[in-house]
């Protein structure tokens, strides 16, 4: 099984980056550019990972990944939270992962493998 990767970016560019660089590794990824959207899709698609910005319109991340950590069928998918700016401040639980931008692929693979491992080792 192909896993699923969902990445909510509102810069275009990085945005295609990502997915690009996720599916050249041999994840299925749909990519957004708002927050609302995400949530919907990731309630619709339950991916297995989130990659997420935490500034966006509509939604930050932080709200985004609140709203989501307080839905069953979406509060178990690991969430990566990529931002040019420190982790931000989060009441528990924290995402499960934090890039700080700019990063590299490596890292971005790194944090994908960590990300879905995880749920196997829980």
């Amino acid at each position: 099984m192909i896993p699923k990767i969902l990445v909510i970016e509102d810069e275009s560019d990085l945005r295609g980056s990502l997915v690009i660089s996720l599916i050249v590794e041999g994840y299925a990824v749909t990519g957004v550019g708002n927050g609302a959207l995400g949530v919907s899709l990731a309630r619709r698609l339950t991916p297995d990972v989130i990659i997420c910005d935490f500034r966006l319109p509509c939604l930050d991340g932080q709200e985004i990944f609140g709203q989501l950590r307080h839905d069953q069928s979406t509060e178990k998918i690991p969430f990566i939270l990529i931002s040019a700016d420190a982790l931000p401040e989060y009441s528990v639980p924290q995402p499960d992962s934090f890039l700080r931008k700019p990063f590299g692929r490596p890292e971005l693979m790194a944090a994908v493998l960590q990300a879905i491992a995880k749920p196997l080792a829980s």
